[in-house]
């Protein structure tokens, strides 16, 4: 994500979260602060303004991109949130920035092993069937956010298809070139 606007692009949706005072949960994928890296990891917090938001959206990117294990633990939140307890959920918004490659297959994060055959499009292929899932949850509204990646540029389409979400581009840095006197 480092040759797109994110920042930018994500700011809407948070000043959306901070204006409605909802709840927030971050799911990394592929964050250099995973305590496993074949892992996602989820930070959860009462607002958009907790410091552990801000640190997670400005975390480094670690060497491996368990994106399936990050939806699927995008798609436990939403149920249980959506279904469960006093505070539930009439209505979430569920926000995806992602270049859609996801090279660690779910079973291989859910047990914490490193895959020992080729995975292939293993992982991809299971990102894809968990979208299909939270597409189905009535109550969720989803944005891809599509950092239009050089490399494997339909990934984060086939993601937002698969999730039933409508895609936003995020605008690419330009390099500019300063003449010199």
């Amino acid at each position: 994500l480092e040759e797109c606007q994110w920042q930018e692009t994500l700011l809407t949706y948070l000043q959306w979260a901070y204006v409605e005072r909802a709840n927030v949960c971050l799911v990394q994928v592929g964050a250099a602060t995973a305590g496993n890296e074949l892992q996602a990891q989820k930070v959860t917090a009462k607002s958009v303004l907790v410091p552990r938001i801000r640190d997670g959206l400005e975390c480094e990117a670690g060497r491996a991109t368990p994106l399936a294990h990050g939806l699927d633990l995008a798609l436990q939140t939403l149920r249980h949130r959506l279904r469960h307890g006093r505070g539930t959920v009439q209505q979430a918004v569920m926000v995806v920035i992602s270049d859609g490659r996801g090279n660690v297959p779910l079973a291989a994060s859910q047990r914490r092993e490193i895959p020992t055959q080729p995975v292939m499009r293993q992982g991809i292929d299971e990102a894809l069937v968990v979208a299909e899932q939270i597409s189905r949850l009535k109550q969720v509204e989803t944005v891809v956010l599509n950092p239009q990646p050089k490399y494997y540029e339909n990934l984060p389409i086939q993601l937002a298809q698969a999730l039933g979400a409508n895609i936003a581009e995020i605008p690419p840095f330009h390099e500019w070139e300063v003449d010199t006197l």
